[in-house]
C-alpha cells in the first residue's frame, strides 16, 4: 500500500517577545524573499469560506497592512474581550493554486506563554509531479536558511504526516525529518554513520537521505526512525 504523503516544514521557537513592529518586518522579509524562490510562491491570499472569495483579497506586503493583519489576529477572552497579550501575533495566507497545487502557510510569533510556542508551518503541495523542484535538496536548504536567517528558530524540520508518525519523536525531544535543523553546537558523534551533519555558527542540519525521505520507502524510514532513536535518548 502506498501513502499519498502531506509534506511540511515546521519551524519552532520557544517563549520570545518581539514587538509588533519587528513581527511586521519578519512577516515582510520572509515573504519578499520566498516569493522570488519559486513561482507558485509570488502571490499569496487571505483564506475565506469559499475559494472564489478567497481570491478577491490577495495580500500585499506593505508595513501598515500586515502591521494591521497583525493587530486583528490577537486572542481575546470570551469575557470581557480583553486582548491576551502573551499569546502573540498570527498570521495565516495560501498561494491560491488548485488542489494538490496549493501551499499554506502560518506564522505565529510573540508569543510568550508556555502552553504556546512560536511557529512557522509550511503545507508543501502535494503533486510532487508537477512540483519537483520544491522537493529537491537544495531548494529545500535554500528554505531551511531563509527561515533561520528571518526566525532565528530552535528547530526546523521537513518531513510528512505519515512519516512523523512513524518515526516516534518523545514528547521533550525534536523531531527528525528528511532534513532537520536544530540550534544547537552539541556534537552528536552517534549520527555520524546515519546521515550528514552540517554545522554553522547557529547550530546543525541534519540530512538523512539524498531526496527526499518517503514513508513508501521503508529502507529510508527506518534510517530516520534510526536516527529519532538516538536523538530521543540525548539531553536536551
Amino acid at each position: 500500500m502506498n501513502y499519498i504523503e502531506s509534506y511540511y516544514i515546521a519551524v519552532y521557537w520557544g517563549s520570545r517577545e518581539e514587538s509588533l513592529d519587528i513581527c511586521t518586518k519578519k512577516v515582510i522579509d520572509f515573504f519578499s524573499i520566498l516569493s522570488e524562490m519559486n513561482s507558485s510562491f509570488e502571490k499569496w491570499f487571505e483564506k475565506g469560506y469559499s475559494r472564489k472569495k478567497a481570491l478577491e483579497h490577495q495580500y500585499i506586503f506593505e508595513y501598515d497592512k500586515i502591521n494591521k493583519s497583525l493587530l486583528k489576529s490577537r486572542i481575546k477572552t470570551d469575557i470581557g474581550n480583553i486582548i491576551i497579550e502573551n499569546l502573540g501575533y498570527s498570521f495565516s495566507t495560501w498561494n491560491g493554486l488548485q488542489e494538490g497545487e496549493v501551499t499554506g502557510i502560518s506564522i505565529h510569533c510573540n508569543t510568550s506563554a508556555n502552553c504556546v510556542s512560536n511557529n512557522v508551518v509550511i503545507n508543501l503541495p502535494s503533486n510532487k509531479e508537477i512540483y519537483d523542484d520544491i522537493y529537491k535538496i537544495d531548494f529545500i536548504l535554500r528554505m531551511f536558511n531563509l527561515l533561520i536567517e528571518v526566525w532565528h528558530p530552535e528547530q526546523i524540520v521537513m518531513t510528512s504526516k505519515q512519516l512523523r508518525d512513524y518515526v516516534s519523536a518523545n514528547d521533550d525531544t525534536p523531531l527528525i525529518g528528511w532534513i532537520t535543523y536544530l540550534n544547537t553546537q552539541k556534537k552528536l558523534e552517534k549520527l555520524l554513520n546515519f546521515c550528514r551533519m552540517d554545522y554553522d555558527k547557529d547550530g546543525v542540519i541534519l540530512i538523512a537521505e539524498d531526496e527526499c525521505a518517503s514513508i513508501n520507502n521503508i529502507k529510508q524510514a527506518d534510517e530516520i526512525k534510526k536516527i529519532q532513536s538516538i536523538i530521543n535518548k540525548e539531553r536536551w
